[in-house]
């Protein structure tokens, strides 16, 4: 279930670590859904909403951030 779709594999640890990346992206995400569906479901459209913009906003500005740090470093 968590083999990679596409893999250049020199090594070991490539492979170790696109099926890490890969089943850590899945469960999270699956995660991220569960909850938002179950809060849903209990009636809290509040938090579901709370919920989704703050892991979508938080990781958009993780990306940024990380952008820009990356960019002062080269």
């Amino acid at each position: 279930l968590c083999q990679p779709v596409f893999i250049s594999l020199t090594s070991t640890l490539n492979y170790g670590s696109y099926t890490v990346g890969f089943c850590g992206a899945f469960t999270t995400f699956s995660t991220f859904s569960f909850e938002t569906l179950s809060l849903l479901q209990d009636g809290h459209f509040i938090l579901a909403l709370v919920n989704v913009f703050s892991n979508v906003g938080l990781r958009l500005l993780a990306g940024w951030l990380g952008f820009v740090l990356s960019r002062s470093f080269v």
